[in-house]
Parts: C-alpha cells; sequence; structure tokens
C-alpha cells in the first residue's frame, strides 16, 4: 500500500449538541428536549416521545435526575455510574472508542469516539489504513447513533438541534506527501461530490499537529443543516508515538468540546433571527396595512364604532406578536454577544496550552461571521423598532377615537383626534427611521434635522388626514 494514501490510527470525533431548556419552556417541552438528546446513547429510547411505554419514561426520568439545571458543567455518565472511566461510556470490549455526554449549562454536548475495532480486548490497531477507509470509520460512528448499520448518514432526530462538528486526527507515516494534500483528500473522501468545491482547508498548527477546518457559512437560512457542516482535521507528524498523540488528544479535548459549542451556538442563533426577521418583515407589511386602512377609515361617516373596536382587537394581536419577536430577536443578538466573547476566550485557553500554535483559523470566525452576524441582527433590530412604534400609535389613535365617540354626540371631533393620532404615529416613525438609518459617526448632517424632518412629516400628515375627511363630508 502507497504510503502517500495512507493514515495512522485514524480517529473520528463528533460532537452534538443540543438544547436542553430555553426560556419560555413548560415542562413537557423540557422533558422532549431531554428524550432527543437521551436517544442518541439509550436505544430504548430510540422512538417517538410520544410512543415511549411506561418503562421507557421511567428510564428518561432515572437519566434526567441526574442533571443539575443550575450547574455549569455536568459530566452525565459520571453521575449516572461509577464505573464511567473518567465520565466515559464505553462503546463496546471489542471497540475503541466511547460517549461523553457533557451538560454545559442549557445545552447538551455528546462527544462521540471513534477509531475502528481493536486487535483484541486489550490491544488497540495502530496499523496504517488506507484514505479510502475513512468514509467507512465514519459511517461505522454513526450506527453507534442511529442504532442500526442500515444508514450512512445521521438519522434527522438524531442530529444536534445546536449543531455539530466532524473532527478527523490521525498521524502521518514516514514517507508521507504535504500534509495539505492529506487534508484536501480527507475532505474529499467525507464530503460529498459536488459541495464546497470552490472551499478549501483553512491551516493552523496546534499541539504538535497541522490543523486544517473546512466550513462554508449556509446561503438557505431556512435550512441551514444542510449546509453547516464543520470539519476539522489535525494531522501529527511521523515522528510523534501514537500512545502521545493519543494522550495530547485527551488533555484537549475538554477545550474544544466547549470551543466548538460556542461556535455552533452562534451559528443557531443566527439562523433562528432569520426567521424571526422573515415573521417580522411580514408582521411589519401589516402594520403599514393597517396605517392606510385607517387612513380611509377615519374618512367615512359616521364613524363605525364596531369597526374600529374589531380593528383596535386585531391590532393588539398584532402588537403583541410582533414585540414578542423583536424581544426574541434581541435575545438571539445577546446569545451571538455571549457566546462570541466565549468563544474568544476558550481560544486564548487553548492557545496557552501550546505557545507554539496558530489558531488563526478558529480566530477567522470570530472576526468575521460571528461579528457579520451580530452587527446584521443590531440592524435588523433598530429598523423593525420603527414598526413597534407605529403600533403603539395606531392603538391610542383607535382607542382616542372610541372614547370620543361614547362621551360625546359631537362626530365632528372625531377626524381631529385621529388626525393627531396619525401625525404622532408619523412623526415617531420618521424620527426612528432617521435614527436606525443613520449613524453619528458616518453622517455630518445635524440632529436637529432629522427631529425638523419627523416634526414636518407629522404635521404634513395629521393636515392630509384631516383634509381627506373635510372633502369627503362635504362632498
Amino acid at each position: 500500500m502507497n504510503e502517500a494514501s495512507q493514515l495512522i490510527y485514524p480517529t473520528f470525533t463528533l460532537f452534538l449538541y443540543d438544547l436542553r431548556e430555553e426560556l419560555g419552556q413548560d415542562a413537557d417541552k423540557v422533558r422532549q428536549n431531554s428524550h432527543r438528546f437521551w436517544r442518541k446513547v439509550e436505544p430504548v429510547l430510540d422512538r417517538d416521545y410520544d410512543a415511549l411505554d411506561d418503562a421507557a419514561l421511567q428510564k428518561l426520568d432515572r437519566l434526567t435526575a441526574v442533571e443539575k439545571p443550575e450547574a455549569i458543567a455536568v459530566e452525565l455518565f459520571a453521575e449516572l455510574s461509577d464505573d464511567a472511566l473518567e465520565g466515559r461510556r464505553s462503546l463496546g470490549d471489542d471497540l475503541d472508542g466511547y460517549f461523553y455526554a457533557l451538560q454545559l449549562g442549557d445545552i447538551y454536548a455528546l462527544q462521540v469516539n471513534y477509531a475502528g475495532k481493536r486487535q483484541t480486548a486489550a490491544q488497540l490497531e495502530y496499523a496504517a489504513k488506507s484514505l479510502d477507509r475513512v468514509p467507512e470509520l465514519q459511517k461505522d460512528l454513526l450506527t453507534f447513533l442511529n442504532h442500526n448499520d442500515c444508514q450512512s448518514d445521521l438519522d434527522l432526530e438524531k442530529q444536534g438541534s445546536i449543531g455539530q462538528t466532524w473532527l478527523l486526527w490521525a498521524k502521518l507515516p514516514g514517507n508521507h506527501p504535504e500534509s495539505s494534500q492529506v487534508a484536501r483528500a480527507c475532505r474529499r473522501q467525507l464530503i460529498p461530490e459536488g459541495q464546497w468545491d470552490k472551499v478549501k482547508p483553512v491551516q493552523g498548527r496546534f499541539v504538535g499537529a497541522n490543523l486544517y477546518e473546512v466550513w462554508q457559512a449556509p446561503t438557505d437560512w431556512a435550512h441551514p443543516s444542510r449546509e453547516n457542516q464543520h470539519l476539522i482535521v489535525l494531522l501529527f507528524p511521523p515522528r510523534l508515538s501514537v500512545e502521545s498523540v493519543r494522550t495530547t488528544m485527551d488533555a484537549i479535548y475538554p477545550h474544544l468540546i466547549r470551543l466548538f459549542c460556542y461556535r455552533n451556538k452562534i451559528v443557531w442563533a443566527y439562523s433562528r433571527s432569520r426567521a424571526l426577521k422573515r415573521q417580522l418583515k411580514a408582521d411589519y407589511i401589516a402594520i403599514e396595512t393597517t396605517m392606510d386602512n385607517l387612513s380611509v377609515q377615519i374618512g367615512d361617516r359616521p364613524l363605525s364604532l364596531d369597526l374600529v373596536r374589531s380593528q383596535l382587537a386585531d391590532t393588539l394581536t398584532l402588537a403583541s406578536r410582533y414585540v414578542h419577536h423583536l424581544n426574541d430577536l434581541d435575545h438571539q443578538a445577546r446569545i451571538i454577544r455571549s457566546n462570541l466573547a466565549n468563544y474568544t476566550n476558550q481560544i486564548k485557553k487553548i492557545s496557552e496550552l501550546d505557545p507554539d500554535s496558530q489558531l488563526g483559523v478558529f480566530s477567522e470566525f470570530a472576526d468575521g461571521p460571528a461579528e457579520t452576524y451580530r452587527l446584521q441582527i443590531e440592524t435588523d433590530r433598530a429598523r423593525f423598532e420603527v414598526g413597534s412604534a407605529l403600533l403603539k400609535n395606531i392603538i391610542s389613535t383607535l382607542r382616542g377615537a372610541i372614547e370620543i365617540q361614547q362621551v360625546t354626540p359631537d362626530r365632528d371631533l372625531t377626524p381631529s383626534i385621529v388626525s393627531v393620532g396619525v401625525g404622532v404615529a408619523t412623526t415617531q416613525a420618521v424620527g426612528l427611521a432617521w435614527l436606525a438609518r443613520s449613524k453619528p459617526s458616518e453622517s455630518s448632517v445635524s440632529p436637529f434635522f432629522g427631529l425638523l424632518l419627523s416634526l414636518v412629516a407629522g404635521v404634513v400628515s395629521a393636515f392630509v388626514v384631516w383634509k381627506l375627511y373635510r372633502s369627503r363630508s362635504h362632498s
């Protein structure tokens, strides 16, 4: 066998991340989240949640009992059994691999390691393996999660609800080509043909190994899991023994499982923000439609109280939904900010393990995509805040119209009240839009101009509405 196409002791590690609990979720939803995680490692739970029998539910309760909602980190297998060596659960006596489960606050983290079958129960297989066998090794790992050997891909319900990262590490043989060539060959073996053809591995160096990262930002944020494949390759030089490499990897796994958690959570939060943006955009169109209808409605005489009450009820429902989505968008921004800070700090901790490390490959994500995501959400938040102000003033206008109609028979007061309401709404909306679009550091125009513009727009809007009503009433 040609050494140029070989790897010594290739080992796959899959990091899977699932949401454990989210603000606002009830106990049943939290239990379903737990089931999604635990079914990966417990075959008895590998069915739909609604199909679990009493024995399976009792099993789930025993597993979730070791979780600690207020804890920063909990080694779940260590809590379940004293026999779990270093918090690990073996894949089998004749298999070189294990599960490692960690609760990181509101996130489940599952690490699955697999290097193939042992020669004997006590002897590992250190023989060189062909690169062509790498996909087979990956498929074998997936069988321990799918609980069957009929599929080459991870079941949809077994994928991390937050995200996942693949890590392949190995030792290079004596007469090997450039490690970058090996990394590209691994990528071709692991990523389906036609995907990421223009994406090249980004290179770094860590713990004596050449480090390569392959990732492409999703373009279809409605289905990010289809494209969000994250692959890390670590290739160690021939001079290192396999045992020393294993020891090194065991030392850095606790850092990597956290680093990739923060990274995947950033991408996950941004994908959720895109769904919220689509919902807010649709609701903003509804807000503008309500404004247009209100302008037409106040020209009707007499003003229909039933119609106004109905419109007020619809607007209150719209406002409740809009504010909820707006707050949720802000929540996603906070998730990105906090996890970006944690991600950056984790890179610093990892770099301290190896003073000669070159971890720009990881920092590029923090300085590039992650920062872009943060700024984009903040921009969206400022833009959609205008809709919230419009809703408040529409509601005030409708309530004012109802109160006037109820307390006085003088119908001519109605257009005045409504006109003022529309004018106030327009004033605040234009002012907010001006603030959202302009940045103090980039604008040379006085803030007074923005205030003047909003006041003029409000006065003009109120006058137009009043004039429209008057013209209709005289015709």
